[in-house]
């Protein structure tokens, strides 16, 4: 079938690979393949203007406005080729408009496709004991993953849907446990790790940090 919606509406889950495990092992590959280049470093040195944080009066009630600030104000722009892995405008439609977002801001920032715990630049649908998931970031070469639900769920969640990490993710009966944020929040901490992995003074990601004042938001550092 070459349309790109099922009869039932819901996106094509070729559009994000093939389901096969060695579909999902070449996604994974190229991943940690960009991963593996020039490391994402943030746009500072000692010697220069602090990074700036205005992003953070807007991870409450934007947290895609604050992603995409704290990407642009501390992330250089870069002339490198486009990746040819990278999703389409049509299929960034489909995405979540935060996932869709995050890709969107990797092709004037590349650095946020370089991370230690990278981000696939073409998400996979699998289908998975509970139901259909889109996986979009990997660790340790691929046995640990992050996914959403897929197809998007119906209601007031869908646009921002909870995410799952997952552990042996090829196994018969791989565990699951729930992410506290949902993805929009999920994608400002997954980029916080990745600056936090890239810094000179190799900190550690297993201490909590709360906005000041506010008791939802959590990232790692």
């Amino acid at each position: 079938m070459n349309t790109r919606e099922h009869a039932t509406g819901a996106p094509e889950a070729g559009l994000f690979g093939n389901g096969t495990k060695a579909d999902r092992g070449d996604a994974v590959r190229k991943a940690f393949t960009s991963a593996s280049r020039t490391e994402p470093r943030p746009d500072a040195s000692p010697e220069g203007p602090p990074l700036p944080v205005d992003w953070i009066d807007h991870v409450d009630t934007d947290p895609v406005r604050a992603l995409e600030m704290l990407a642009l104000g501390w992330y250089p722009a870069e002339e490198t080729p486009p990746d040819p892995d990278a999703p389409t405008d049509d299929v960034l439609a489909l995405l979540p408009p935060a996932l869709a977002a995050l890709h969107r801001l990797a092709r004037i920032r590349p650095a946020l496709y370089r991370f230690h715990r990278p981000m696939l630049p073409r998400p996979q649908h699998v289908m998975r004991p509970h139901g259909g998931r889109l996986v979009f970031a990997v660790e340790h070469q691929g046995h640990r993953d992050r996914s959403v639900p897929w197809p998007p769920r119906a209601g007031p969640e869908g646009p921002d849907p909870p995410v799952r990490l997952t552990e042996d993710p090829h196994s018969d009966d791989p565990e699951t446990i729930a992410e506290a944020e949902p993805l929009s929040r999920f994608l400002l901490q997954f980029t916080l790790d990745g600056v936090v992995d890239g810094s000179p003074h190799g900190r550690s990601t297993d201490r909590p940090l709360r906005r000041p004042g506010s008791t939802r938001y959590r990232v790692s550092r």
